[in-house]
């Protein structure tokens, strides 16, 4: 069994930019250094260098377990798997640094960069100045407890069942909407949220003259991105359905069919 011990040399930089306005506390030395999970078990990566900024990415994603970041190469890789309880999975990886999430600082779980920081709202690092590692709307996303989906959409996720009617009803009481996914890049940045649960989306069927069409909630005719799972959908006439949205795609249900409720808000 490999032990990680991590050495964690925490100070305060006070910025020019931001001196009288914002600290925040920046990992400036961890060690050992040369170990990660590999490739195998990640589902994300983005470019930073730096391990705030791979940290609560991986926060946000309830799925990932640990980080590994090369900054060389200025890659942050988001895992499935931590070595807390897959001690076995970790390689040898030149200028590479693993971290399970059970050893993140707790000043991060507990989302405290959200008050350290220089507008309240962006993330204040140090070194070289204030530099937001999520724009204002998404960290405003984050900090109401929302999930940041894709590059543009604040979701709500809720383990909550309700009918078509009820969802809409409970989206718009807070601020939101159903989601009308319309592209394909939406769409896969959701999937990986939804798990295996079938969600309520604001589309609809409306039938005329034995012709059905699917309408958005704003009244829009959906367009041709419609990622129905196989068989789908039903078209049977004798009920008018909306869609429900799951891993494999979208399916046709009937409105009184209680489903999960999930909410979006477009990031500005």
């Amino acid at each position: 069994m490999i032990f990680l011990r991590i050495y964690a040399v925490w100070a305060l930089a006070f910025i020019p930019k931001c001196r009288s306005l914002c600290s925040k506390p920046e990992i400036i030395n961890i060690s050992p250094q040369g170990f990660s999970l590999g490739i195998g078990h990640t589902f994300k990566t983005f470019p930073t260098p730096s391990v705030f900024a791979c940290m609560e990415m991986c926060i946000s994603y309830p799925m990932c377990r640990s980080i590994d970041l090369n900054r060389e190469s200025g890659e942050c890789r988001l895992q499935v798997k931590s070595s807390v309880t897959d001690p076995g999975l970790l390689v040898s990886t030149p200028n590479t640094f693993h971290m399970d999430k059970e050893h993140f600082p707790q000043a991060l779980l507990d989302n405290i960069c959200q008050t350290l920081s220089c507008d309240n709202k962006t993330m204040c690092k140090g070194y070289s100045g204030c530099v937001p590692v999520l724009d204002q709307s998404r960290a405003l996303c984050s900090s109401m407890g929302f999930t940041v989906v894709g590059t543009n959409w604040c979701y709500f996720f809720n383990d909550t069942t309700l009918t078509y009617d009820m969802a809409k009803a409970n989206c718009i009481e807070r601020g939101m909407e159903m989601p009308m996914i319309e592209s394909e890049s939406e769409w896969n940045a959701l999937l990986e949220h939804i798990d295996f649960k079938t969600y309520w989306i604001g589309g609809y069927a409306n039938d005329t003259a034995g012709v059905r069409e699917w309408f958005w909630e704003n009244h829009q005719k959906i367009g041709p991105f419609r990622p129905w799972a196989d068989g789908k959908p039903d078209n049977q006439m004798n009920n008018i359905p909306a869609i429900a949205s799951f891993q494999r795609g979208w399916d046709d249900v009937l409105t009184s069919s209680p489903k999960y409720l999930m909410c979006e808000k477009k990031i500005e």
